[in-house]
């Protein structure tokens, strides 16, 4: 992501949510604050996928950051084409990675 507020995206193929749980791991930069969103390709749109990567939750190790969030079956979602999007209001310019991982319960 380049410096100042900046955004990216990239889509991803979700298979049944009613029938899988998902996990998201971001790593970022401990000097930037990042959050992720996600837009189903017809509308639906999760804010809370990570609020920021400043949340109690993420853990800091050096100059990394790493958080990891754990959503259940949503029985009223939709599989197929989703746009992950990550957001920077401000800072450096940084390298982010996001893992999202679909598994059966």
């Amino acid at each position: 992501m380049s410096a100042g507020r900046s955004s990216a995206q990239y889509k991803i193929t979700a298979p049944d949510p009613a029938r899988y749980e998902f996990d998201v791991a971001v790593t970022a930069p401990a000097a930037v604050d990042i959050g992720v969103s996600i837009r189903t390709w017809y509308g639906a749109i999760f804010p809370s996928i990570l609020d920021s990567t400043h949340d109690p939750g993420c853990r800091t190790r050096g100059s990394q950051v790493d958080c990891f969030e754990q959503f259940p079956l949503l029985p009223a979602q939709q599989a197929g084409s989703w746009t992950v999007i990550a957001a920077k209001p401000s800072g450096p310019a940084a390298t982010v990675r996001i893992v999202i991982t679909f598994a059966k319960p």
